[in-house]
Protein backbone atom coordinates (compact mmCIF):
# COMPACT_ATOMS: atom_id res chain seq x y z
CA UNK A 1 0.00 0.00 0.00
CA UNK A 2 1.36 3.41 -0.95
CA UNK A 3 0.54 5.94 1.76
CA UNK A 4 2.05 8.94 0.02
CA UNK A 5 0.22 10.59 -2.89
CA UNK A 6 3.59 11.57 -4.35
CA UNK A 7 4.73 7.94 -4.36
CA UNK A 8 1.42 6.83 -5.87
CA UNK A 9 1.66 9.49 -8.60
CA UNK A 10 5.27 8.52 -9.37
CA UNK A 11 4.33 4.83 -9.54
CA UNK A 12 1.39 5.52 -11.85
CA UNK A 13 3.37 7.88 -14.08
CA UNK A 14 6.23 5.42 -14.45
CA UNK A 15 3.83 2.59 -15.19
CA UNK A 16 2.10 4.63 -17.91
CA UNK A 17 5.39 5.81 -19.40
CA UNK A 18 6.75 2.24 -19.62
CA UNK A 19 3.49 1.08 -21.22
CA UNK A 20 3.72 3.87 -23.80
CA UNK A 21 7.39 3.27 -24.55
CA UNK A 22 6.69 -0.43 -25.11
CA UNK A 23 4.20 0.50 -27.84
CA UNK A 24 6.64 3.12 -29.13
CA UNK A 25 9.34 0.49 -29.72
CA UNK A 26 6.96 -1.76 -31.67
CA UNK A 27 5.75 1.11 -33.88
CA UNK A 28 9.31 2.29 -34.48
CA UNK A 29 10.39 -1.20 -35.56
CA UNK A 30 7.38 -1.35 -37.85
CA UNK A 31 8.38 1.98 -39.46
CA UNK A 32 12.04 1.01 -39.85
CA UNK A 33 11.39 -2.53 -41.18
CA UNK A 34 8.35 -1.79 -43.34
CA UNK A 35 10.10 -3.04 -46.50
CA UNK A 36 11.03 -6.40 -44.96
CA UNK A 37 7.62 -7.13 -43.44
CA UNK A 38 4.59 -7.94 -45.55
CA UNK A 39 1.32 -6.95 -43.91
CA UNK A 40 -0.62 -6.47 -47.15
CA UNK A 41 -2.01 -10.02 -47.15
CA UNK A 42 -4.09 -9.37 -44.03
CA UNK A 43 -7.85 -8.91 -44.19
CA UNK A 44 -7.66 -5.52 -42.48
CA UNK A 45 -5.00 -3.12 -43.73
CA UNK A 46 -4.55 0.64 -43.85
CA UNK A 47 -2.90 0.48 -47.25
CA UNK A 48 -1.13 3.72 -48.12
CA UNK A 49 -2.18 5.25 -44.77
CA UNK A 50 -0.16 2.74 -42.77
CA UNK A 51 3.08 4.77 -42.67
CA UNK A 52 1.44 8.17 -41.93
CA UNK A 53 -0.63 6.64 -39.11
CA UNK A 54 2.48 4.96 -37.69
CA UNK A 55 4.43 8.25 -37.78
CA UNK A 56 1.59 10.15 -36.08
CA UNK A 57 1.21 7.49 -33.38
CA UNK A 58 4.98 7.33 -32.83
CA UNK A 59 5.15 11.13 -32.48
CA UNK A 60 2.17 11.22 -30.11
CA UNK A 61 3.53 8.45 -27.89
CA UNK A 62 6.97 10.05 -27.76
CA UNK A 63 5.54 13.49 -26.94
CA UNK A 64 3.17 12.29 -24.22
CA UNK A 65 5.68 9.77 -22.85
CA UNK A 66 8.18 12.54 -22.19
CA UNK A 67 5.63 14.80 -20.54
CA UNK A 68 4.33 12.02 -18.30
CA UNK A 69 7.78 11.78 -16.74
CA UNK A 70 7.86 15.48 -15.83
CA UNK A 71 6.81 16.54 -12.33
CA UNK A 72 3.09 17.14 -12.02
CA UNK A 73 3.17 19.44 -9.00
CA UNK A 74 4.94 22.69 -8.35
CA UNK A 75 6.59 22.79 -4.95
CA UNK A 76 7.56 26.17 -3.59
CA UNK A 77 10.26 26.68 -1.02
CA UNK A 78 9.62 29.10 1.81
Amino acid sequence: ILYSTTAFDAFGDMNTACWQFSYLIVILLRIVNRKDLDFTSNKYTLGKWSLPCAIVSFSWLLWTGIFILLPNQLTRRR
